[in-house]
């Protein structure tokens, strides 16, 4: 009995060229909706005026963070996944690559406010590290490791702390008591 994974016909079996329909035919229609997302984000605003005839905006769509799976979303992919997965294509990758760095940018000037905790987290995600790294060199040399650390001891410190030592752990250079 054959198996159906692998029966000519069965979209899903190996070597067969189906599945999802490809989003954007061009690197234009992508790069617009990229712009479309941003500009959606930003949030929306309209002039008006009160009851006394001043002026004001009024506010009609909050602001929202730019995230990357906000963005997948908005371009009609079906997780964050699926968006990375697109860049694979070398004619989307420029247009993919930059809307990915405009989203850390916005997680990068979170980091000079008052909560950045989200963005650091999001950012360590993206590849950024927050390590401390020490140069333990003496103008630039290197610190040799030494296993010696009475070296720069007087003879005579060196007795008086041999002597203090048990009996058994004492050398035969004269020490012992």
């Amino acid at each position: 009995m054959a198996s159906h994974r692998f029966q000519k016909g069965n979209k899903f079996g190996v070597g067969a060229n189906s599945g999802a329909p490809a989003k954007y035919d061009h690197p234009n229609q992508l790069q617009k909706k990229v712009e479309e997302y941003f500009e959606f984000i930003a949030g929306e605003e309209v002039e008006d005026v009160d009851e006394q005839g001043r002026k004001y905006m009024k506010i009609i769509r909050d602001p929202m963070p730019a995230t990357i799976t906000g963005l997948a979303l908005f371009l009609g992919f079906n997780s964050r996944q699926s968006l990375l997965n697109y860049a694979e294509k070398p004619e989307f990758v420029d247009i993919i690559i930059k809307a990915k760095t405009m989203v850390e940018m916005a997680y990068e000037e979170n980091l000079h406010g008052s909560k950045p905790t989200g963005s650091i987290f999001a950012l360590s995600n993206m590849g950024w590290r927050n390590e401390k790294f020490v140069d333990h060199t003496t103008k630039g040399e290197k610190i040799a490791p030494s296993n010696n650390i009475i070296t720069g001891l007087s003879e005579e410190t060196l007795r008086e702390l041999a002597s203090k030592l048990p009996s058994d752990q004492q050398t035969d250079s004269g020490n012992k008591p």
